[in-house]
């Protein structure tokens, strides 16, 4: 009876483990910066350099159609991520 409860207790853990391994990747981004409007070649290009050399996400969050009060917050949460790096580079 004890044997079982161990194995199953095992069973568990490591299922467990293996879930929370899986969700926190080591290669995770620390920073996410938004962008919206049409991504050509070149801002592709550059975006998957920061990302794969910083580590930096570079998320789309709108087509080229966009409201000032898009384009306004997109720029102050885009602010405050450039405020960080920038203290981090320091």
């Amino acid at each position: 009876m004890k044997v079982t409860r161990i194995i199953l207790l095992i069973c568990i853990l490591s299922f467990v483990v293996n879930k929370v391994t899986a969700q926190n990747p080591t290669d995770s981004y620390k920073y996410t910066l938004l962008t919206y409007g049409l991504q050509d070649d070149v801002r592709r290009n550059a975006s998957s350099l920061i990302q794969s050399k910083w580590k930096i996400k570079i998320l789309p969050i709108a087509g080229c159609v966009v409201t000032q009060e898009l384009e306004d917050s997109v720029k102050r949460e885009n602010d405050k991520i450039y405020k960080l790096i920038q203290y981090l580079l320091e």
